[in-house]
């Protein structure tokens, strides 16, 4: 599985959600991404990527799976 799809397969289990999710999904679109939510994707990519997901700041403020993606290729997390 490459690491785009498992950053998916996270974020899902995270927001313990049935809708499909792709890189294109946002927060505007996954009823169950509100800010609880959105907590439970840091908390799930903090756990199981890398212990430095938290600083990376910009996450913070990331409600698309596609900017999510590329902060986590941007600081080499993933490739």
């Amino acid at each position: 599985m490459n690491k785009e799809k498992e950053v998916i397969t996270l974020i899902k289990k995270a927001l313990k959600t049935k809708s499909k999710i792709t890189l294109k999904s946002t927060s505007d679109n996954i009823k169950e991404w509100d800010s609880l939510g959105h907590l439970n994707i840091l908390l799930a990519l903090e756990k199981n990527i890398s212990n430095k997901v938290s600083n990376i700041n910009e996450l913070s403020s990331a409600h698309s799976i596609k900017k999510i993606v590329d902060l986590l290729k941007k600081n080499k997390l993933i490739s």
